[in-house]
């Protein structure tokens, strides 16, 4: 009998544990504000039988498992008070943006403690997800901690979704193809707390974008193709912790755009631009700042980079572009120790410095394959506090060394008061999908100025600012871009517009070549289809053009060309090609057929790049 009642309780507790360990899932079906009636039963519903949000997070927080909440399209209009604060994993999937709307509704998770687990190896609590809905008036994020054990944080990751403001402390939060804006306060504010954005957009708060206070254990901002746009007090503002930027842009805040007090900001393929307080800053030690494949333009009020407030750290500028910026003592870069390599620092403005001030007892900087000129200041190009700079470095061009002494060797044209380097560059170009940049102009001395040997290779740049292959011609460009043949002002292959917008044989103004037999127009190898858009004509695009990279070195209409074609003749080289069935692919040396003396001319059944052909094989 005893056995048999054991057994009993057994099978009766089984289905329980089975209930507390499976995750459930919730369908929200009225927009109504009303708490669940019984939680823990197991069912959503309020006393008259409705599954409001409210009951479902309830429910949700009883039980065990990544439970799955289901809101559809709707208004649901919550309490002062928000929703129940989340305390295990759960997802809440709404209709999407604009359709789900949570109007007064907090959504927040808090952390818990895990029993008998010691901190050092605990790094995640409960997992939130907040996906597809649009909070108004409220904002989302992760609550603070009661506990003791500061290395278990709850994560919260909102994707698809619009807040007007979010919070994030003892927590991972994490935002996906979201868009936090228009909140009374920072857009995402917290304490104690990792915050990452990827596909974002954090835009007109009233305070800070992002704002965070310190935690020895972590705490920092990662940005990956987002956007922190015009927030009233600046973009992003931490006492302490890194801050990591790439393919984003930090613009038009009414702060200064990233600054945290210590540690590193680093900034890759990015704009920080028209912030009204300065770029970047750091303002405690040991602070490190590197900037690489990025932009550094027009903003205010303070310099484009300030990093001297350290006793310990430096400024590392890579292939990017420091322009425009504006501060009341310096305008481009302000730092105790710089390495400046293949970047253009030109037109910023200072009363003190224009360009780079070197702040420090014994100040240093190592300048390589970079322009350094037309900046305006009392020391228009560099400055430093004593005059015991140490300068080291090559390959530059120094439109005006008042303020630094640089020696021979450090420059390829070195320029003073009297007699200032203008580095012939263009105005700033925003091109959209390139950071912004100054062109070299034709008869610039920053084109082909670094000799060949040096820069072949690659190393240890071997792409400039916008991804472009060095070199492009017989010598790497000083500066931070290569000028490519759709940037040059020439028309190099005569149809009569010249660069990129006007010549449609230019994609971009990265486009490496002009390519003549993709814009003109015509079905030059006969296969029905016409350059790289279809041409004037609507004709569809032929796949020669579209898919590949453009051409490395132009082709005249006697030498090697697309697809073995030669221009004007695309119906004969096509019955050609027909009539040479099987035949070994040849290469001629040829002084016929219009080729002039020395050229390589593909013979109409070389269908494969060879030799000589290989260069001006490869497709537009």
């Amino acid at each position: 009998m005893r056995q048999a009642t054991a057994l009993a309780l057994a099978v009766m507790w089984l289905p329980i544990v089975g209930l507390d360990a499976q995750p459930a899932v919730f369908e929200v079906d009225s927009t109504l504000d009303a708490a669940d009636a019984n939680p823990g039963d197991g069912l959503c519903a309020d006393a008259s039988g409705a599954c409001t949000l409210r009951a479902a997070v309830m429910e949700a927080n009883a039980f065990l498992g990544a439970d799955e909440i289901r809101v559809p399209a709707g208004t649901y209009i919550g309490a002062d008070t928000g929703l129940p604060a989340i305390v295990e994993e759960a997802r809440i999937v709404g209709a999407g943006p604009g359709q789900t709307v949570l109007d007064g509704l907090s959504i927040t998770a808090v952390d818990v403690r895990v029993e008998e687990q010691p901190c050092p190896d605990s790094d995640a609590g409960p997992l939130l997800e907040v996906s597809g809905i649009t909070l108004s008036n409220r904002s989302i994020g992760a609550g603070e901690s009661p506990y003791d054990c500061p290395a278990v944080r709850p994560t919260t990751i909102v994707r698809d979704s619009e807040a007007q403001g979010a919070g994030c402390s003892f927590a991972w939060c994490e935002f996906i193809n979201s868009k936090i804006r228009n909140s009374p306060g920072a857009g995402i504010g917290g304490v104690f707390a990792s915050i990452v954005l990827r596909g974002s957009e954090v835009s007109g708060s009233a305070g800070f974008g992002i704002t965070m206070q310190p935690w020895v254990y972590a705490s920092g901002v990662g940005l990956y193709d987002s956007v922190i746009k015009q927030n009233v007090r600046g973009g992003i503002a931490l006492t302490a912790g890194p801050v990591l930027v790439e393919d984003s842009e930090v613009a038009d805040n009414g702060g200064i755009g990233v600054a945290t007090g210590e540690n590193e900001v680093t900034v890759r393929r990015s704009v920080i631009r028209g912030n009204r307080g300065g770029g970047i800053a750091v303002s405690d030690w040991p602070a490190i700042v590197r900037v690489e494949d990025s932009a550094i333009v027009g903003n205010s009020g303070a310099a484009g980079i300030t990093n001297y407030n350290v006793i310990t750290g430096g400024t590392t500028v890579v292939n990017s572009t420091v322009s425009g910026n504006t501060g009341s003592a310096v305008g481009g870069i302000w730092a105790r120790w710089a390495a400046i390599e293949s970047s253009t620092i030109v037109n910023n403005e200072g009363t003190v410095a224009g360009g780079l001030y070197l702040d420090n007892y014994l100040p240093s900087i190592h300048i390589e394959d970079t322009i350094l000129s037309g900046n305006r200041g009392r020391a228009p190009d560099c400055g430093s506090s004593t005059a015991d700079v140490q300068v080291s470095g090559s390959r530059n061009i120094i439109g005006d060394d008042t303020g630094c002494s640089f020696a021979g060797q450090v420059g390829v044209l070195v320029g003073n008061g009297t007699e200032p380097v203008d580095a012939l560059l263009g105005p700033l170009h925003d091109m959209h999908g390139a950071t912004p940049y100054h062109p070299p102009l034709p008869g610039s001395p920053a084109v082909d100025a670094i000799p060949i040997a040096d820069c072949a290779a690659g190393p240890p740049f071997a792409t400039d600012q916008r991804g472009v292959l060095r070199p492009r011609g017989p010598g790497c460009d000083i500066g931070a871009v290569e000028i490519t043949a759709c940037e040059n002002g020439l028309d190099d292959d005569g149809d009569g517009s010249p660069d990129y917008p006007a010549d449609p044989g230019c994609r971009s103004a990265t486009s490496t070549k002009e390519s003549p037999q993709c814009s003109d127009g015509r079905d030059n190898d006969g296969d029905g289809k016409v350059d790289w858009d279809g041409g004037p004509s609507g004709a569809a695009p032929d796949i020669e053009c579209d898919a590949s990279p453009w051409r490395d070195r132009e082709v005249s209409r006697g030498g090697c060309g697309l697809g073995a074609e030669l221009v004007g003749l695309g119906v004969i080289l096509n019955r050609l090609r027909k009539n040479a069935v099987r035949r070994a692919p040849s290469l001629d040396r040829s002084r016929s057929g219009g080729a002039r003396a020395g050229d390589w001319v593909c013979r109409p059944a070389a269908m494969v790049p060879q030799d000589g052909c290989k260069a001006a094989w490869a497709r537009p």
